[in-house]
C-alpha cells in the first residue's frame, strides 16, 4: 500500500540557557555603584594565592550548553584580586560566555505520518575563567656603609748636627721689689733677644717673682704660642714694685720649677734672675732654706749638671753699678757654679746680655733632635748627609745619634706619624646575603661589579677606592629567594596556557601543563603582584534542554551516537539528564523522539535551521524530493513509499535569557561594570542579583565580554 503526502509541516525548536546563583546587586548600563570596600585573603609568596576569575580572551565556542549550568562560571572559585596600577590599586575581573553554538538534528517523516526526530546533544563540561593573584617573596633589604681610610701622615725633618735642637725649660725670675720698675722696662720687650740661638728648639719659658707669695709661675709661654712677645711683656711689666724687699731669687727659681709639673722630658733647665740686689736682698739668709745651695742642689736631683745652669742680670761683683742697692755675691756664686753667665742690671739695654744669655743656653742643649710629632718607630729612617744610618736611638720624640755626625752634617729625619688606614676589604655584618641586586656605590657612584668580588661576608675591591671615599653596600638576604617558578592551583583546560600579569603588564611565560607550574626568565622584582588568568576544569554538564514541545513527543531511545548503546540518561519534561557516571566529554548522545503532526500543515521543526543546512539524508519519494523551508516550517511534497524521508539540519543554540555572574561581590564600592557583545560595548543591559539579561535580542552568534573593575589596594589584601 502506498500512502501519498502532499504536504507536511513540523516544527522542532532547542533552546539551551544558563541560570545559577547570584548575589544582590543591581546594575544596568553604563552605570556605577559606589559601597563598601570589601577585604580579601592573599596568596603566600610561594606560587599559592586565593584563586580568583578572570580573563583577558573569549574562549573557544562550545558545542553544547544547558540552560542551568553550560555557561556558569564554577560556583567555587574564590574572588579576585588584581593591582592595576601604583596610585590606585584595582581588581579587574573578567566573566566570557558566548551563544550561538551550531547544534544537529534530523528528522525522518514516515509514510504513515509519523515523525521521527533525533536530536544530538554533545556532552561538555564547564571551563570557568579563573584568576589567581600570587605574590613575588619580599626579601629582606639591608644596607651597610664604610669610610674608606686615609693614607699613612709622614714627615720628613732637617737638622743642622752642630745645633742643638734638644727641648729647653727656662724659669725668669723677675725681682718685684719697689726699686725695679726701670728694669722690668728694660727686660719686658726682650724674650726675641733670650731665643736668639734657641728658638729652633722646644723651648718653654716660666716666669715667677722673687717674693715668696708666688708659690708658682706667673704664666708659662711655650713654642708655638700666638702673640709670645705680647704675653712675655705683659707678665714682667705685671709683677709690678710692690714685692718684698727681701728679695729670695734662688728659691723662687726652685719654686717655679718644680711647680705644675711643666717641665719637658729630658729637657735642659736654665734659670734666669734679674734683680738689684742680693739673695736675701743682701746675701744673708736668715732661713737656711733660701740659701745659696737650695736651687743648685734641686737642679742636681733633676738633671745632669752638664743640662743645667743658672744666669743673672744682676750687680755683679767684679763690674759693680754704682745705682744699684746691693752687690749680687750670692747669685754670682751659683751662676759660676753651674757655667752660666751674667750681666749687669744697670746697663741702658739688655740686648746684649740677653743675646749672650741665649747663646751659652744653646750650649747645654742636648745634641738630640726633637722631632714634631711622635712616630712610628719601625718607619724612622735616619740620613746624615743623604746617607742612611741606623746609629740612633729613639724615645718617644726624641732621636739620639748614637756616634758623633760630622761637622756641620745635615741630618734628615723621615718617619711616619700615623699609619694607612686604606684598605681593599670591608667585611659586611652576615654572609647570608643574595648574589643577585648586590650594589656597591663609591661616592654614591654605583661600581663596576668587575672592580670588587664578595665571599661571604667580605667585600673586596680590586684597587683601594679614595681616601675618605664613602662606601655604601645594598643588597637583599638569601632567604627567602625570589621565585622564578609558581604553581596555579587548579586544572587547567587542556590544551591552554594561562596569561599573566606583573604589576599590570603582560608578561611572557614557559608552561608546564603537567605539573600547572609557569616559569619566568628572570623572577620578578620583590613583592610584585602576578596575576594568572587561565581556564580551569569544571564540573561536567548533566542537564540540557532538548524539547520545547515534551508533550508532543514520545520518547524512543537515548543511545550513544559512537556504540549506539543505550545512554544511562532520561529524559524529563524535555529535559535530558546524564547520570555522573555515564558522562563522557566529547560524548554524543542521541534523543530519539516520535511525533504525529497534522501533515496538513506541514511539520514544525523545533529549531530555525541555519540557512543552507538543510541536506536530504534518505528519501522514499517517487518523482523527486521536493521541500522548502519556510524560517521552521518544512514542507514536503512528494508521492512516498514505505520507508520516509528523511531531513538533517543545523541550528544556532539559542541564547539564555540570562548570564549569571558568579563569584563576583558587586557590592563593592567603587565596583564598575562595562559590557561588550562581539567586541562593542553596549549599554542596553541590566545586572539584578548578579544575573546580567539584555534589552534587546542578542545575535544568533555572540561573544559577551563583561569587564568589571573594583579598587583594591595591597594594604587590604
Amino acid at each position: 500500500m502506498q500512502n501519498i503526502i502532499n504536504k507536511g509541516i513540523f516544527v522542532f525548536f532547542l533552546i539551551l540557557g544558563l541560570s545559577s546563583c547570584a548575589e544582590d546587586s543591581n546594575f544596568s548600563g553604563n552605570t556605577e555603584r559606589k559601597v563598601r570596600k570589601a577585604k580579601v585573603d592573599s596568596g603566600e609568596a610561594t606560587g599559592e594565592a586565593p584563586e580568583v576569575g578572570s580573563s583577558d580572551n573569549l574562549p573557544d565556542a562550545p558545542s553544547s550548553s544547558a540552560p542551568d549550568e553550560a555557561q556558569a562560571p564554577d560556583p567555587e572559585a574564590p574572588e579576585e584580586i588584581a593591582d592595576a596600577g601604583d596610585d590606585e590599586p584595582t581588581n579587574t575581573i573578567l566573566r566570557t560566555f558566548e551563544t550561538g553554538a551550531i547544534q544537529s538534528a534530523q528528522v525522518k517523516i514516515d509514510a504513515n505520518g509519523g515523525v521521527t526526530h533525533k536530536n544530538e546533544v554533545p556532552l561538555v563540561r564547564n571551563y570557568p575563567d579563573v584568576m589567581e593573584t600570587l605574590y613575588q617573596n619580599n626579601r629582606t633589604p639591608g644596607t651597610e656603609r664604610f669610610d674608606q681610610g686615609q693614607p699613612a701622615s709622614t714627615k720628613s725633618q732637617t737638622f743642622n748636627a752642630d745645633v742643638a735642637y734638644g727641648p729647653i725649660d727656662i724659669v725668669v725670675v723677675i725681682d718685684n721689689s719697689g726699686s725695679m720698675s726701670q728694669e722690668q722696662a728694660k727686660l719686658a720687650p726682650n724674650l726675641a733677644s733670650l731665643l736668639t740661638y734657641i728658638s729652633h728648639t722646644s723651648w718653654q719659658v716660666g716666669v715667677i717673682s722673687t717674693d715668696t707669695q708666688d708659690t708658682c709661675l706667673r704664666r708659662l709661654i711655650k713654642k708655638g704660642d700666638a702673640n709670645a712677645q705680647t704675653a712675655f711683656q705683659e707678665v714682667i711689666d705685671g709683677a709690678g714694685t710692690n714685692g718684698s724687699g727681701d728679695e729670695k731669687g734662688l728659691y723662687q727659681a726652685k719654686t717655679g720649677l718644680s711647680c705644675s709639673n711643666w717641665l719637658q722630658s729630658g729637657s735642659a733647665v736654665a734659670a734666669l734672675i734679674v734683680s738689684d740686689e742680693d739673695n736675701c736682698s743682701n746675701g744673708s739668709c736668715s732661713n737656711s732654706a733660701y740659701g745659696t745651695g737650695v736651687l743648685q742642689t734641686y737642679l742636681d736631683s733633676i738633671r745632669p749638671s752638664e743640662r743645667t745652669a743658672v744666669y743673672g742680670i744682676i750687680n755683679p761683683p767684679s763690674d759693680t753699678c754704682a745705682d744699684a742697692y746691693n752687690v749680687a755675691n750670692e747669685y754670682q756664686k751659683v751662676i759660676t757654679a753651674t757655667g752660666g753667665t751674667a750681666g749687669r742690671i744697670c746697663e741702658a739695654s739688655y740686648d746684649a746680655i740677653l743675646q749672650q744669655i741665649s747663646q751659652n743656653i744653646s750650649t747645654i742643649i742636648s745634641k738630640d733632635f726633637t722631632l714634631d710629632e711622635t712616630p712610628i718607630a719601625s718607619s724612622v729612617e735616619v740620613l746624615i748627609n743623604g746617607v742612611a744610618t741606623n746609629n740612633y736611638t729613639l724615645s718617644g720624640k726624641m732621636l739620639t745619634l748614637t756616634q758623633n755626625p760630622p761637622a756641620n752634617a745635615t741630618i734628615t729625619v723621615n718617619y711616619t706619624v700615623t699609619p694607612s688606614t686604606l684598605t681593599k676589604t670591608f667585611t659586611l655584618s652576615r654572609s647570608d646575603i643574595a648574589s643577585e641586586d648586590f650594589v656597591v656605590r663609591v661616592n654614591g657612584s654605583v661600581s663596576d661589579p668587575n672592580t670588587y668580588q664578595r665571599s661571604g661576608a667580605t667585600l673586596t675591591f680590586a684597587s683601594e677606592p679614595p681616601a675618605g671615599a664613602a662606601i655604601e653596600v645594598t643588597y637583599y638576604l638569601d632567604s627567602p629567594k625570589l621565585l622564578k617558578t609558581f604553581a596555579i592551583k587548579e586544572a587547567i583546560k587542556p590544551g591552554t596556557t594561562p596569561v599573566v600579569t606583573v604589576d599590570g603588564t603582560n608578561t611572557a611565560v614557559s608552561f608546564n601543563e603537567a605539573k600547572g607550574e609557569f616559569s619566568f626568565a628572570n623572577a620578578p622584582e620583590d613583592g610584585a603582584m602576578i596575576n594568572v588568568n587561565y581556564k580551569k576544569v569544571g564540573n561536567p554538564i548533566l542537564s540540557y534542554n532538548v524539547l520545547t514541545n515534551p508533550s508532543d513527543h514520545e520518547l524512543v531511545s537515548i543511545t550513544f551516537k559512537s556504540s549506539g548503546a543505550n545512554a544511562n540518561a532520561t529524559l524529563d519534561n524535555g529535559v535530558l539528564k546524564v547520570d555522573a557516571g555515564a558522562f563522557v566529554e566529547g560524548e554524543i548522545i542521541v534523543v530519539t523522539t516520535k511525533t504525529f503532526p497534522d501533515m496538513d500543515f506541514g511539520v514544525m521543526l523545533d529549531h530555525t535551521p541555519i540557512a543552507g543546512s538543510v541536506k536530504v539524508v534518505s528519501s522514499t519519494c517517487l518523482n523527486g524530493t521536493n521541500y522548502k523551508v519556510d524560517g521552521n516550517k518544512l514542507s514536503l511534497e512528494c508521492e512516498m513509499r514505505e520507508g520516509g524521508t528523511e531531513f538533517s539540519y543545523q541550528y544556532y543554540e539559542p541564547a539564555p535569557l540570562e548570564f549569571v555572574l558568579e563569584g563576583v561581590d558587586l557590592s563593592i564600592e567603587g565596583t564598575t561594570i562595562e559590557v561588550k557583545v562581539n567586541g562593542n560595548i553596549v549599554s542596553d543591559f541590566s545586572i539584578k542579583d548578579n544575573k546580567l539579561s539584555f534589552g534587546t535580542p542578542l545575535p544568533d552568534v555572540a561573544a559577551i565580554e563583561v569587564t568589571i573593575t573594583q579598587p583594591l589596594s595591597k594594604d587590604s589584601i
